[in-house]
This record gives structure tokens, C-alpha cells and sequence, in this order.
């Protein structure tokens, strides 16, 4: 059998961690990861079983066979490359980047799901929907249908942030994703006209849609208070057979996306009805299927 390939991550963060996911076990040994932060470094004091992250100079002294950089964005991939080479690493090295910017699990199984969904009354919506790029692929999978989008298309509202940060789930401020507009986005649709934009906070953005029924949703607000407010809204009115993709779920960045989802889940338990049936995702960013 032919020898595993030593594999260390650099970035321990949830890119880093979601790309371990994603290793072969049968063909990889991973060391751990690589990062620049002193303050996840977990040499000598590390429980038993848990992951070692190392400095990077550290890691590359324990030889791997393979280097993956997890981190995106270019100029930081370019510095990371640079410190590889100042530490005398002259192996392999893959870039998540590269990979992040070229494939997608997520559109893929979108576009899979949507070939089911024929037979499945009811509109689509999208809730959490930023410079549109999962809107404008919802648009095209269901020209027919009615695609309702709701954001804010400013930014995280205060009373959204407040809680993630009185409950600690995220380091959500104001500002983050406020680049973006609702003409932005609709200039983007290749069916303009089966589009609604629903503006604001949410769940106040559904007043008058109390008699919708709904075969296919995103919910991608990123935080807590919207994600549960978009399960308690959708998920009742979603047909059997229908589908809630719901993004982050796995995601340490946004741990308010799998608390809002357990609760929800309890609070279906609680009220005597049938649990969700989730399916999580191996794409990056850690998504679930919910399937009615």
C-alpha cells in the first residue's frame, strides 16, 4: 500500500479547518496546522487527541510531503508563499484559493437539488442575499417561479449584532457585507421580472406573505436572530419535498447559524412534530440541507 502524504494546513481558522475535512484519510497523514498567531498554538500543552497547530517554521521542520494554504485572498496567499520559502519549504504546496475561486459544492449541489424540485409547489426566496451570486443562480434554476430576496442591502443591523456579541457567536460589526444594493443585485437577474426585493430587517420584510408557500429557500443572514426568524418563517410553509439550504451551519466564524438550527429543532420536539431531517454539506463554509 503506498505511503500517506504528510499534510500540514496553514491557517487554523474555519477555512483551515473545514479544508481538513476534506482530506483523505486513506491517502493522508495530517500533522496539523500552521499558523502565525501565538495565541493558537498548542505545542507541548495540546490535550490528547487534539489538533496541533504549530508555528510555521515548526511545521515545516516536521518535513510534510504537502503544504495546503488555507487562507484566501491573493495577497495574502503571496505572503504566505513567501514565508514558505524563507523557512525552506520546497515541497508541495496546494492553494485553497485557487480551488475556493474555481469550485463550488455548494452551487453544484444546489443545482442538483433543483432538478428534483419539478413536482414541489410553491415559490423561492432567499434570505441573506448580499451582491446576489446565490440569487442569480435561484433565478435561473426557477425561471418560473416567484424568487422573493430578502436583506437589508446595508449591513448587519444593530439589533442583530447586539446579540451576537451579548452570546458571543461572532465578531459581526456594523458595516460588514454593506457593499452591496438592491439595484446592484437585480441588474444581475436574468429574470427580473419574477424577482421581489424585500428590503430591511427580517422578519419584518415578510408582513403580507403570511399566505405563501414556499418549494425552495437560502438562508444566508450570517447571525443568529435572522437565521431562526427565517427557519420559524419559511420552514412551516415549505411543501413536502421543498428544501431550505441553509449556509454556515458548520461554521465556527458564524456559530449562530447551528444555534438558531438546534433550537428550532427543539422546538419542533417540544411541540410534538416531526424533528428536521439535515443533511450538512462538505463545502467549505460548513452548509446543511434541510429537506420537508
Amino acid at each position: 500500500m503506498k505511503e500517506k502524504k504528510k499534510v500540514i494546513i496553514v491557517g487554523a481558522g474555519q477555512m483551515g479547518r473545514a479544508a481538513k475535512e476534506l482530506l483523505d484519510p486513506n491517502r493522508t497523514d495530517f500533522l496539523g496546522f500552521a499558523d502565525n498567531d501565538g495565541e493558537k498554538w498548542t505545542e507541548g500543552d495540546a490535550a490528547e487527541g487534539a489538533e496541533k497547530v504549530f508555528p510555521v517554521q515548526t511545521a515545516v521542520d516536521l518535513a510534510p510531503d504537502l503544504i495546503i494554504i488555507s487562507v484566501l485572498g491573493d495577497e495574502r496567499v503571496r505572503q504566505l508563499k513567501e514565508q514558505l520559502r524563507i523557512c525552506r519549504f520546497y515541497g508541495d504546496i496546494l492553494f485553497l484559493n485557487d480551488l475556493y475561486q474555481t469550485f463550488d459544492i455548494r452551487s453544484r449541489s444546489l443545482r442538483e437539488l433543483a432538478k428534483g424540485m419539478q413536482n414541489v409547489r410553491g415559490a423561492v426566496a432567499e434570505l441573506g442575499v448580499y451582491k446576489g451570486d446565490t440569487a442569480v443562480q435561484l433565478n435561473g434554476l426557477f425561471p418560473e417561479r416567484d424568487l422573493y430576496l430578502f436583506d437589508t442591502f446595508e449591513g448587519f443591523c444593530e439589533e442583530d449584532i447586539r446579540t451576537e456579541s451579548e452570546e458571543g457567536l461572532s465578531g459581526a460589526k456594523a458595516g460588514d457585507f454593506a457593499d452591496t444594493s438592491e439595484d446592484a443585485v437585480m441588474a444581475r437577474m436574468p429574470y427580473p421580472e419574477k424577482c421581489f426585493v424585500r428590503k430591511g430587517r427580517f422578519p419584518d420584510t415578510t408582513a403580507g406573505l403570511d399566505h405563501m408557500d414556499f418549494a425552495f429557500v437560502s438562508i444566508d443572514p450570517d447571525l443568529y436572530e435572522p437565521a431562526l426568524a427565517g427557519l420559524e418563517f419559511f420552514y412551516p410553509r415549505l411543501n413536502r419535498g421543498g428544501v431550505i439550504l441553509v449556509h454556515d451551519y458548520n461554521n465556527t466564524r458564524f456559530a449562530g447559524i447551528r444555534k438558531a438550527v438546534s433550537e428550532f429543532d427543539d422546538k419542533l420536539a417540544a411541540a410534538g412534530e416531526e424533528k428536521l431531517k439535515i443533511v450538512p454539506l462538505g463545502d467549505l463554509h460548513g452548509s446543511c440541507v434541510i429537506i420537508r
